[in-house]
C-alpha cells in the first residue's frame, strides 16, 4: 500500500515551446520513497469495579493516494526531431507553470477540461472513483479530497483556466497550512489528468523547499500490493 507523500520526484524537461503543449517529463528520478510510520499502541490501567470514559486518536495511513513533491528544472533548447540540439539555453529564473500526471501515455491537450465532480460528464465520478477501489462513503474518496474550487489562474497551451474554475485541492505547507494547489482534469477521451500548479522554491510539508506537491489516486485495499504506474508532463513558461 502507497500512502500520501512517498516518493520525491526530480523532474528534468528539455525543449520549451511557448503555447505548445505540455512535454513529457524527460526524467522522473526518485530520491526517497517513504510511508507513514505505525504509531505504537497506547495502554490505559483497569481497575475491577471501574469504569472508564477514554478518547482514542489513531492516524490511518490512506488505502487510495499516492504523494508527489520535488523540483522541476530544465533547459531551453533548438533541436531536430532526433534531439539534435542546435543551441540551449540554461533556464535561471523562478520555475512557473504545471506538473501533470495521468495513468495514460497520451493526453489530447487540446481538449482538456475541468473535471467536473458534480456534473454528468462521459467518464463519471464512480466509474473513477470504482477503478481505485475507491467506496462512495470512503474517508477519502475523490470528491471528498477534491472537494474545493480555490486555485490560482493557469494555462494549458493556448487554454486559460480561470482562478476557482475546476475541483481542487490544497496540499500542505508546514504546520498544515494550505499551500500548493492541485486540480482535476479531463480530456475529451475520458484521460484524467492531475495537474500540480508549480509554486517555485516554495517551503512543503516538512518546510524543505519545493516546486510542486501533488496526490495520485493509487488502490493499496485489503492489501493490494501492486503498483499504479503514472506518466509525468510538465508546462512551464519558457
Amino acid at each position: 500500500m502507497l500512502s500520501v507523500f512517498v516518493v520525491v520526484l526530480s523532474l528534468s524537461l528539455t525543449s520549451f515551446v511557448f503555447a505548445a503543449n505540455p512535454n513529457g517529463a524527460k526524467t522522473v528520478t526518485s530520491v526517497s520513497n517513504t510511508t507513514a510510520a505505525t504509531d505504537s499502541a497506547g495502554s490505559h490501567a483497569a481497575y475491577s469495579g471501574n469504569i472508564s470514559e477514554v478518547t482514542l486518536t489513531a492516524d490511518l495511513s490512506s488505502g487510495a493516494w499516492a504523494g508527489y513533491y520535488g523540483n522541476v528544472t530544465g533547459i531551453i533548447e533548438l533541436a531536430d526531431s532526433s534531439n539534435n540540439v542546435l543551441y540551449n539555453w540554461t533556464k535561471t529564473d523562478a520555475v512557473s507553470g504545471e506538473v501533470f500526471a495521468s495513468i495514460n501515455s497520451s493526453i489530447t491537450w487540446a481538449t482538456i477540461g475541468c473535471f467536473n465532480l458534480s456534473a454528468d460528464n462521459a467518464l463519471e465520478l464512480a466509474d473513477l472513483q470504482a477503478w481505485f477501489n475507491i467506496g462512495a462513503d470512503d474517508g477519502d474518496r475523490i470528491n471528498l479530497t477534491f472537494d474545493d474550487t480555490t486555485h490560482s489562474s493557469f494555462t494549458i497551451a493556448s487554454q486559460t483556466f480561470n482562478a476557482n474554475q475546476c475541483n481542487s485541492t490544497d496540499l500542505y505547507g508546514p504546520g498544515g497550512a494550505a499551500t500548493f494547489q492541485e486540480v482535476l482534469l479531463l480530456d475529451a477521451s475520458n484521460r484524467t489528468v492531475y495537474a500540480s500548479i508549480i509554486d517555485d522554491d516554495t517551503a512543503g510539508f516538512d518546510s524543505a523547499l519545493y516546486d510542486f506537491e501533488m496526490i495520485v489516486p493509487e488502490d493499496g485495499h485489503s492489501g493490494d500490493a501492486s503498483a499504479t504506474v503514472y506518466y509525468f508532463y510538465v508546462d512551464i513558461s519558457a
